[in-house]
């Protein structure tokens, strides 16, 4: 899977037509432009792929952030737990809320 997302991240390299005004994110140059075609092409098939590879084995992408990706077991995570922690987070989230109606009342 993982050769056909590289086999089409060159196909699409090398037949992408680039714009008459090529972009400064490509350096003004069509190589440049023909590569990063390629690349974003070969990236999404990949990260499609990690995650259908992910979805057979019952795992799925839990976290993203500035961290990279994280890939976690699915039935691992029991259902009540989830419902508490999702609940613990809004019981926060209304507290913060709460303290910023407060303040806001007390500057008026």
């Amino acid at each position: 899977m993982v050769a056909v997302a590289i086999a089409a991240g060159l196909v699409a390299a090398a037949t992408v037509t680039p714009p008459t005004k090529i972009p400064t994110f490509a350096l003004q140059a069509a190589a440049v432009y023909h590569v990063e075609v390629g690349a974003a092409v070969f990236f999404g098939l990949y990260l499609a792929t990690m995650a259908l590879v992910l979805a057979m084995h019952n795992r799925g992408f839990t976290e993203v952030g500035t961290g990279g990706i994280k890939a976690q077991g699915l039935a691992g995570v029991s259902e009540d737990e989830f419902v508490m922690d999702l609940l613990t987070e809004l019981a926060d989230e209304i507290d913060d809320l709460e303290i910023r109606v407060e303040e806001r009342s007390d500057v008026r």
